[in-house]
């Protein structure tokens, strides 16, 4: 029998599995931008930026019945979202162990209403995320 380890011992994803997941959260932007507005040429927006020194991957994208967008991923150190006009200085998260998820909400316009951190000492992740026609 074979066993495959997907996760190095540190529990973070293999290169190749992340690049994976960029290409799946890219796929689900193109399509969360066509289902989100009627079936025609398309305008980009706006774009943001969260980053950090360390790997930090968004998983998962979502939109509400009202244009908003949630991005969720994980973070090793540090991110930093934005700065954008809701918050000219940026907002930075710091993880409280090898790495920690993060669930940001961007406003139509492209602003960054929040910025949660949910994580521990181990390793954390996410791989998915759903909202209601409330935003919940």
């Amino acid at each position: 029998m074979v066993h495959a380890r997907m996760k190095r011992k540190n529990g973070m994803p293999r290169p190749w599995q992340q690049a994976i997941r960029v290409l799946a959260l890219m796929a689900g932007l193109v399509w969360a931008g066509l289902v989100a507005q009627p079936i025609q040429a398309q305008d980009l927006n706006w774009v943001q930026q969260a980053g950090g020194a360390l790997p930090n991957i968004g998983n998962a994208i979502a939109a509400d019945g009202s244009g908003n967008t949630c991005v969720a991923g994980f973070f090793l150190g540090s991110v930093t979202f934005g700065p954008d006009p809701a918050n000219p200085t940026g907002l930075t998260l710091t993880s409280a162990g090898v790495a920690d998820i993060f669930v940001a909400k961007y406003a139509v316009g492209g602003t960054l209403p929040w910025v949660q951190q949910i994580g521990g000492a181990a390793a954390d992740n996410v791989y998915g995320i759903a909202l209601d026609g409330n935003g919940n």
